[in-house]
């Protein structure tokens, strides 16, 4: 299992501190809040992010700010 720390902006210009986790060459990437899984993505062929899983019920907003951090993990 790997762990990423991820800082995302919100959109009142305050940050909001996330952990990625994922396994080595896996394309799901989980993210959690507080030791919790909050969203799941799955990096598609094209090069977006599909919404696997909201638990944390992360809204549009915050889902298209996640998923552009997540770009930066993305292996291919």
């Amino acid at each position: 299992m790997e762990k990423y720390n991820l800082q995302v902006m919100l959109s009142d210009g305050s940050f909001a501190d996330y952990e990625v986790q994922t396994e080595r060459e896996a394309k799901t990437f989980d993210i959690l809040k507080k030791g919790e899984i909050i969203a799941s993505f799955s990096a598609t062929t094209d090069g977006g992010w599909l919404l696997e899983n909201n638990p944390g019920k992360v809204d549009d907003d915050l889902q298209q700010r996640i998923t552009r951090q997540l770009n930066g993990y993305r292996i291919s």
